[in-house]
């Protein structure tokens, strides 16, 4: 579980965050991550999961989406607090192992960041 001050809740949060950030890719997930310019940040990085249907059933998406909270709660410390991060899970992941996703979400967030510079 995500602790409250990592966690993106508001709709508008998550479309600014995929419609004004940058995103890069991977064969299990695509990265959005975009920087707040709020004067006053509290908790951060943020984070957000879209994991939808075409991932499979209830069963297999709630893996995915416990397996994306767990690498992303080991990134905290290689983002600034002001970073919101979307993380839209992709068929693929639906039979990735917790490595393979740790390693593409790495892979993402690499991209991202250089993007974001």
């Amino acid at each position: 579980m995500l602790p409250r001050p990592h966690k993106l809740t508001a709709s508008a949060d998550f479309k600014a965050a995929m419609k004004q950030g940058v995103r890069a890719g991977s064969r299990t997930l695509m990265v959005h991550v975009r920087r707040r310019e709020d004067l006053v940040v509290t908790g951060g990085p943020r984070f957000g999961l879209v994991v939808s249907k075409q991932v499979g059933n209830a069963v297999t998406r709630h893996a995915v989406s416990r397996k994306l909270r767990a690498v992303a709660l080991a990134s905290v410390d290689k983002l600034l607090p002001q970073h919101d991060v979307v993380l839209r899970a992709l068929p693929n992941s639906a039979t990735a192992t917790s490595a393979e996703l740790e390693r593409d979400y790495a892979h993402a967030l690499e991209k991202a960041l250089r993007k974001l510079q």
